[in-house]
């Protein structure tokens, strides 16, 4: 709604502006005489002009609107989800503000338009949804359709203002403008990401670059344990001749174990993963801490689980999480899977809503929390209409 309102709102003040011009019956003149009182000039004294410019456009050409509003159209939707509406407009207002300031930090000329606030909506585009594939419309001799992944697309867009900027352009374009933008829009949701105001998402940049170094770590892990020293000192005693201890003829198995699941999870092939991890806990589940994985590959195998299915194990997979990472941030999301399976699957309703009312205390989310509120409520509903003496099955 925000977005759109922006939109109207950068549409509507051209409209106004021209109307403006016809009516004074001195039409270019009329128009820059209107322009003059509320474009960027870079007066201290006048601090509305750090917002207003970012509204008004080239009355000469439509293509400097249109190409803003689309660029809005299409990236601005999905930064006002992940922001809020709130968010979003206090984002787009402040980054209009901190464009106008860098250009007037790198330029003495007066400058309008929405272009600084739109290349702050980009960058922001480019660390919250980087994987993301954009359409875009390329014209040169042909006329074709491409789908260009946003980081390419983003990142272009920085270097050819860049280029613009060192090389003292005469187009009339405030290359300064738009590179203040970039860099707020950037700087914004990876600080709002850091200090967790802002949930972090799988589709992410700081998301992309913790997968990419969990994987380089579980990549670390495995070729560790699959080297020759690594294994002959997970059999050998010290101070032996190669006679392997009880403890070791248990935990060198379960080391090769774990790193055979953690190896296939690296490779991306969760289902095989996960059937090792079955057989990992038949077998050597009683062996402390054999069957809890490292945090995120408990709960890939959890969600796998539970995707898939199979609400046994995955109860299971996400207690054990719970019992070895009782602090993690993901941990009361973790608790109502829990209660949600226990009631709804396994039919354990006085348990379920039990482990639902437990996690209410460490809930910081709103959605979270009317999420715990439902389902407490449901199951207690479901436990007072159960026939006397029924009792539910165990896990």
């Amino acid at each position: 709604m925000v977005n759109h309102a922006l939109i109207g709102v950068n549409v509507a003040v051209f409209c106004l502006v021209a109307l403006a011009g016809i009516r004074s019956q001195r039409g270019v003149e009329g128009v820059e005489h209107v322009l003059e009182r509320w474009m960027l000039v870079g007066d201290i004294a006048q601090p509305w002009r750090f917002l207003t410019y970012a509204f008004l456009h080239d009355m000469t050409s439509i293509w400097h609107l249109l190409g803003n509003m689309v660029f809005l159209w299409v990236l601005g939707p999905n930064i006002e989800d992940r922001l809020g509406r709130l968010g979003y407009l206090a984002f787009y207002l402040g980054a209009a503000a901190a464009s106008g300031l860098g250009h007037v930090l790198m330029s003495p000329a007066p400058a309008i338009g929405a272009s600084g606030a739109v290349a702050a909506v980009t960058g922001a585009y480019l660390v919250l949804f980087p994987q993301t594939r954009v359409k875009v419309l390329f014209i040169f001799f042909l006329i074709a359709v491409f789908h260009v992944p946003a980081i390419w697309f983003v990142s272009l867009q920085v270097v050819l203002n860049f280029m613009g900027l060192f090389t003292r352009s005469n187009s009339g374009v405030a290359y300064g403008a738009h590179l203040a933008g970039y860099a707020f829009g950037i700087a914004v949701p990876i600080v709002l990401l850091a200090w967790r105001v802002l949930p972090s998402e799988p589709c992410d940049l700081l998301h992309w670059f913790r997968q990419a170094r969990r994987r380089a770590e579980i990549r670390g892990a495995v070729s560790t344990a699959r080297s020759p020293a690594s294994a002959r000192a997970a059999v050998k005693r010290p101070g032996s001749a190669g006679e392997a201890s009880p403890v070791d003829q248990v935990q060198a198995p379960v080391a090769q174990a774990r790193a055979r699941v953690a190896r296939l999870l690296a490779d991306g092939q969760v289902a095989p993963a996960a059937d090792e991890y079955r057989a990992l806990v038949e077998k050597y589940g009683l062996v402390a801490g054999a069957a809890t994985m490292s945090r995120r590959l408990q709960l890939d195998l959890a969600n796998h689980f539970f995707q898939s299915g199979d609400h046994g194990h995955a109860f299971a997979a996400y207690d054990r999480f719970i019992a070895a990472y009782p602090r993690d941030p993901e941990a009361p999301h973790v608790r109502l899977m829990l209660a949600m399976i226990c009631g709804r699957f396994l039919h354990q309703h006085v348990r379920a809503a039990a482990l639902a009312r437990e996690t209410l205390p460490s809930i910081r989310d709103d959605d979270q929390r009317a999420i715990a509120h439902d389902l407490i409520r449901e199951f207690e509903g479901a436990s007072a209409e159960a026939p006397p003496g029924s009792r539910s099955a165990g896990v």
